[in-house]
């Protein structure tokens, strides 16, 4: 009787130690989308574009359109513009400094399956009331696009939350 219940204890802990070991394990990069750390390629009456620092082959360009920003990721020719104004907010709207990447470790090369962002949104009349979104896009080989908005949390879990969903992006619908 000894032997059987050591043999399915070994059993149990050898069937938990690879369900462990075959889990993804996501992780965060952050870069950098403040003005001083991007440069600008192109600058109009009202707007601006700049590329910033990216992630795993990745190109980050930040704009910003009539006081409204938002983000365009470029990869192998293709543009897949994230759209803030139409996918958060239409009101005025302001980055955060940094971006996060989730991203997966594959054979020593990371490959990025979420970005998350701050979007800082005005709310009323005054300029310095706003909301502070966190934006969740989904990273795929065939569609890159915003999954959702994760609004201020009173027990402060915005950021947990919005990590959570950008694991989860893959399978979801965009916005």
């Amino acid at each position: 009787m000894k032997l059987i219940k050591t043999l399915t204890m070994l059993f149990s802990i050898s069937l938990f130690t690879n369900i462990y070991a075959t889990a993804e394990t996501y992780e965060s990069r952050y870069t950098s989308l403040k003005a001083k750390d991007c440069i600008t390629i192109r600058e109009g009456h009202e707007s601006i574009v700049q590329e910033c620092p990216s992630f795993s082959g990745y190109r980050l360009h930040a704009s910003e359109f009539d006081l409204r920003q938002s983000l365009t990721l470029l990869k192998g020719g293709h543009e897949y513009p994230l759209e803030f104004w139409d996918t958060v907010s239409p009101a005025f709207s302001t980055l955060g400094s940094k971006a996060e990447w989730r991203f997966i470790e594959e054979t020593d090369k990371p490959r990025a399956i979420a970005l998350i962002v701050r979007l800082n949104v005005v709310t009323g009349e005054e300029a310095n009331k706003t909301k502070s979104w966190l934006v969740v896009s989904k990273i795929t080989d065939k569609n890159i696009c915003v999954v959702g908005k994760i609004p201020p949390q009173t027990d402060g879990s915005q950021n947990q939350k919005a990590r959570d969903l950008a694991d989860a992006a893959e399978a979801m619908p965009c916005l």
